[in-house]
């Protein structure tokens, strides 16, 4: 039976190889699940950790090598530690340790764990002011508890919960949703935003979506930690975040695992959503593009067209206004020692001002091989755009869960589309990852996106050639 106010407590203590959840793991689990009255379950396992235990861990914990040879792996329990703590907050001495290593241990087996959180390290502080050290052990001590095997899961679970029972029932704890450990207060929500809303929300690398009563989205976002972002909007005191308190429903999100990927896919969804309350990137409309045509004579030449005339026409860069497009095809003519009359179609140097003082090399060019002339072309466009450019191929990051990796294909320097593939899946090249890549129209804030991420990051991503033999994923 469930306390008065409706809740159940997963008091949890585990052992492990080290302090690093990151780099360490389980080797020993305890749940005392409680209703704020008496414990109504429990659940203990020893779990093998696919590694060696160090001595000096062992000297602490008890825990041999041999203890846990024969014992269950966490996958094999997971099963378990989910339905005990189902509808449970989960309680600990020092819940950032005990939480965090429990769900990096789900977080291994693709799954995202997800609780409400306690702390009595903290909570013990509130109830008795004035004790020397807060530590479980002094706890103990203090209080008078039998424990047979300290630094074990289940009899410092035991006592975790005792100590627990004295706040609880003492009404020492005055208001459970104010000690949960989120950093929000249900004050500081919008009217139709419950705390388990929030709770709801993963703490995983993605975009989000904002509604309005109305179902309109509102606001995208990107964020590396979706739930932290989303409560940073509500604590802000800024004209966006009040326009958010005051218009915010309901939420929706899409886990993306790369902080690339969400990058380029929030930028996608501002431009297709046009959400009323982003207002940097909604502005920008690039309607103009310079593109590389060809003269039927086979003489490459750079014009503007509209976005959505871009055709087979190799895409150069992308303007608001088509007077700067003209303006940047002008500076890759000056710097590459041509005329403008060359990049218009059937035209001579009839009319030319270059040509009447005897300076349009318009006849000069068409004389020169189609090739030679594209490829000096092309090296001026590689020299002025190049520098900062990413290498072409595909670039290899984490996904979403451990089941698949990210894969961003660049040609140069565009973002050309992204999308996932199955960990361990064999490619035969780049060119069979890119078939089952989403693809998507060239765009200048995605490559800008692109480029700027790369060129800081380029150490976080597997890189792939184009050019590469059997690939696996």
């Amino acid at each position: 039976m469930k306390n008065n106010a409706g809740h159940l407590f997963a008091i949890v203590d585990i052992e492990t190889t080290g302090g690093l959840a990151k780099h360490e793991k389980i080797t020993e689990i305890a749940i005392i699940l409680h209703d704020g009255e008496k414990i109504i379950k429990q659940f203990h396992s020893l779990i093998n950790p696919e590694r060696s235990i160090p001595f000096h861990i062992t000297r602490i914990t008890g825990i041999t090598n041999d203890m846990v040879k024969g014992a269950p792996k966490f996958y094999e329990i997971a099963h378990e530690i989910i339905e005990i703590m189902d509808g449970a907050i989960f309680v600990a001495h020092n819940v950032r340790f005990d939480f965090g290593f429990v769900k990096a241990e789900f977080e291994d087996l693709g799954y995202t764990f997800s609780k409400k959180q306690m702390c009595t390290v903290n909570l013990s502080r509130k109830a008795f002011p004035g004790l020397k050290s807060y530590a479980l052990g002094n706890l103990i001590e203090h209080f008078g508890i039998e424990v047979s095997a300290r630094h074990r899961a289940l009899d410092d679970a035991l006592a975790t919960a005792i100590i627990f029972e004295k706040m609880y029932q003492g009404k020492l704890i005055k208001d459970v949703k104010q000690e949960v450990s989120l950093g929000i207060k249900e004050a500081k929500l919008p009217p139709n935003v419950t705390l388990e809303d929030i709770h709801r929300l993963p703490e995983s690398c993605g975009i989000y979506y904002i509604y309005n009563e109305n179902n309109d989205v509102i606001y995208v976002g990107k964020a590396l930690n979706i739930k932290k972002r989303i409560i940073e909007h509500f604590r802000d005191q800024t004209e966006k975040a009040r326009k958010l308190h005051f218009h915010t429903a309901s939420f929706s999100y899409e886990v993306c695992g790369s902080e690339l990927v969400s990058l380029l896919l929030e930028s996608v969804e501002i431009k297709r959503l046009n959400p009323s309350v982003n207002v940097a990137q909604r502005n920008k409309t690039y309607r103009f593009a310079v593109v590389l045509d060809h003269h039927k004579n086979g003489i490459a030449f750079l014009k503007v067209t509209k976005m959505e005339a871009l055709g087979s026409m190799r895409f150069i860069k992308q303007f608001t206004r088509s007077e700067d497009a003209n303006g940047f095809i002008q500076s890759i003519l000056n710097r590459a020692d041509l005329c403008a009359c060359i990049n218009k179609e059937g035209t001579t140097n009839q009319g030319c001002l270059t040509g009447q003082i005897g300076q349009c090399r318009y006849f000069e060019l068409l004389s020169l091989d189609p090739q030679e002339y594209n490829e000096a072309l092309e090296q001026v466009l590689d020299q002025i755009l190049q520098p900062n450019l990413p290498e072409d191929g595909i670039y290899i990051d984490k996904g979403r869960d451990g089941s698949e990796k990210a894969a961003i294909w660049v040609s140069k320097g565009i973002c050309m589309g992204w999308g996932y593939l199955d960990k361990g899946n064999t490619f035969q090249n780049a060119e069979n990852i890119i078939e089952s890549l989403k693809q998507y129209k060239p765009h200048h804030e995605l490559d800008q996106i692109t480029r700027k991420y790369l060129n800081k990051h380029r150490q976080k991503f597997i890189f792939i050639p184009l050019n590469n033999g059997s690939i696996e994923a």
